[in-house]
Parts: C-alpha cells; structure tokens; sequence
C-alpha cells in the first residue's frame, strides 16, 4: 500500500508541475501549452481524487466537497484551453464562449478554491486522531491535506495569476527596406464606431519597427504610413512579423495572419494580370492583330478575371465568417465603393453568413446603410 501511495504521490506532484508549466508556456506556444497542460489537470485531477480521504467529520466532507468542485473547475479549464487552441488553429470562431482566456478564469477558481482547502483541512484534522482512505490505508495528516497541498495550490494559482497579467498581448516586429519610409510615424488602426481608430504608433528607425501593447481580443488591424494604407494584419495574443517591400508585402506569426498572407498573394497575383491587360493590348496591337479582334480578346479575359477575384474573395469571407478575417476583409472590399450599395456579391455573401459576421459592428452598419442607399434609388 506504501508503494501504490508513494507513486500516487509522485504522479500527483507531476500533474501539478504540468499544469503550471502549461499555464505558463501558453503565452508563447498555445498548441504546445495545451499538449501540456491538459495531461497535466487530467493527471492532477485523478490522483487528487484517489489520494483524498472521503470519510472524516461533516466539516471535513463539506471542506473534500469544495476541493471536488476547485478539481472540476480545472477540467473545465483544460476542456476551454483545449477549445481555444483549436479555434486559434483552424481559424475559426466555433467555441466562442471559450475565448476571452476563459480557461484561465476557471483555473484561478479552481486554485482558490483549494488554497482555501488546503488552509482549512489540516486545522479540521486536528479535531480528529486518524481517518481512513478509500483503500482502507490509515493516514495522518499526509496526502494532500497536508502544506504540500497548500504550496501546490499557491504555485499553480500563481501561474494562473501571471497568465492572467500577460494574456492578450500584442508584439509586432516589422521591416522595411523603402526608403520613404525612414522616419515615419506607422500606426496601428483598427475599425471603431463607423471609422478607423488609431490604436498605436511608432517610428521606422533603421528600416526596422515594433509595436507592443495589450488588447481585449484578436482584432483586424491596418498599418498606415500617414493616410496610406500599407497592409492588414491580425493582431492577437504573441508575436507578429510584417516585412514591407517595394513590391510586396509579407506577414507571419499566426494561423490567422498564415491564412490572410496566403489570399493577399492570391489577390495581388490577379491584380497583376489585370493590371498587365494594357500593356498586352499595346503588344497585340504592334504585332499587326486586328483591333476589334484585340479588345474582344482581352475582354473577355478581363471577365475571366474578375470573376476569378471576386470567386476568391468571396470564397475567403465565408470561410472566415466566424473570424475577424471575415469582416476585416468585407470592409477592405466594400472601402472601395464610393458609399455603401448592396450588389450580387454582398448579397451572396450574406445569404450565408452567420450571426457572428452578421452582428460585426461594421458589417451590420454598412448593410443598413446600404438597404437605406437602395430604398432611396429604387424610390428616384
């Protein structure tokens, strides 16, 4: 019986070092820290439970009742870090009710709730000479009643405490090698009761920028060199890395900044080859074609074109309508249009959007001014 509780002592300790270190390690690696984290409360969990005496005095059950609900409200924790992480990955906004760090809310419950345990159980066991296990195996005051169960409790309610402190934490390192640029002002603006706000700013020094602050979650964001645009870019908790070119732009970092690098190449590359339309006419032209022959020809790849822009990127917002990719890149495409219309594009896109794209601040704007726009021209 040694021997069983000697081990369950040891994995107990073992889940415990896990969790904090999963706690811990979230703030820089969220798929590694839930690879931790969560063996670690499952592991904390179950030995807590087989090592905690269930008999003793009515205080005593009450007090073990407690320490119950602190080991559940782990689970918890480890059941939204682990709903997080997978939206964060898969780019997605599916557990909503598991953002906002909630995980870290239900472990610093959980931790207070068996500090408070660990405070009171060893000045209840005075009140008894000995109580028994499950097993039958006669104990003092060991186990987890004991200071061990105490400093373990204040470890991990630190590290839930320090996650706390550090979470939502934005760090954007940029470089650029346009000269222009040299000793501007970049500013971070991000949409904010119908126009953009400016939530940040720095000075490009040596070709080189960083941006630093907190943020009460993952929000679509702009940087602009005075009133030009430069690029967007997801700002969520961790570190981003934006490199500005002559002739392009790219972003790195996180899934969600993967995902919209990856479409703005798409774009960029049609805008090109629309773009390239002119001078191909002028070259057609020059090698003796006929010219009806020449637009009908890049007419008709033209069309090709836009449809394979618009195709793309209204492919890109029903992917994303549960992320700020969605909205961020609807607002990018309806910026161009001189005020807020609703054309076959719009309308397709909304025809499937979900409550979560729909509700968007901006999205729920321009869509009322739009329908308003509309009423109006229908009625001239």
């Amino acid at each position: 019986m040694s021997g069983k509780s000697s081990i369950l002592d040891v994995l107990y300790i073992l889940g415990a070092l896990l969790m904090v270190a999963g706690a811990l390690a979230f703030l820089w690696e969220k798929l590694f820290a839930c690879c931790v984290y969560v063996p670690g409360v499952l592991l904390y969990v179950i030995t807590q439970f087989l090592i905690t005496p269930q008999s003793g005095s009515f205080t005593l059950r009450r007090l073990r009742r407690q320490q119950q609900f602190g080991l559940f409200c782990m689970l918890l924790s480890a059941v939204a870090m682990a709903m997080l992480t997978w939206d964060v990955y898969r780019g997605s906004f599916t557990f909503r009710y598991a953002h906002g760090n909630a995980w870290v809310v239900l472990l610093l419950i959980g931790a207070l709730v068996q500090l408070y345990a660990a405070w009171r159980i060893p000045r209840e066991i005075k009140k008894e000479s000995s109580y028994t296990t499950p097993t039958g195996l006669k104990k003092d005051s060991r186990g987890v009643n004991n200071p061990r169960l105490l400093s373990i409790s204040a470890a991990i309610l630190t590290a839930g405490l320090l996650a706390a402190s550090c979470a939502d934490q934005y760090k954007l390192l940029g470089t650029t090698n346009i000269r222009a640029l040299e000793g501007e002002t970049i500013y971070i603006k991000v949409y904010d009761t119908d126009d953009l706000r400016k939530m940040d700013s720095c000075k490009v020094t040596h070709g080189k920028f960083e941006f630093k602050g907190t943020m009460d979650s993952t929000v679509m964001a702009n940087l602009f060199a005075g009133e030009q645009s430069l690029l967007p870019v997801v700002l969520e908790n961790g570190e981003v890395r934006v490199r500005i070119d002559d002739i392009s732009q790219q972003m790195s970092g996180s899934p969600l900044n993967d995902s919209l690098y990856s479409f703005i190449q798409k774009k960029t590359q049609i805008d090109n080859q629309m773009a390239e339309l002119s001078q191909k006419e002028g070259r057609m032209v020059m090698d003796g074609m006929d010219f009806d022959e020449v637009v009908a020809s890049l007419n008709a790849e033209y069309l090709m074109l836009s449809k394979q822009n618009d195709e793309l990127i209204t492919g890109f917002i029903k992917r994303n309508y549960n992320n700020v990719l969605g909205p961020g890149i609807f607002m990018i495409m309806t910026s161009n249009y001189t005020y807020p219309i609703m054309t076959p594009q719009i309308e397709e896109i909304l025809t499937t959007a979900t409550p979560y794209f729909k509700n968007h601040p901006y999205v729920s704007t321009y869509v009322k001014m739009a329908e308003e726009n509309m009423e109006k021209l229908r009625e001239q």
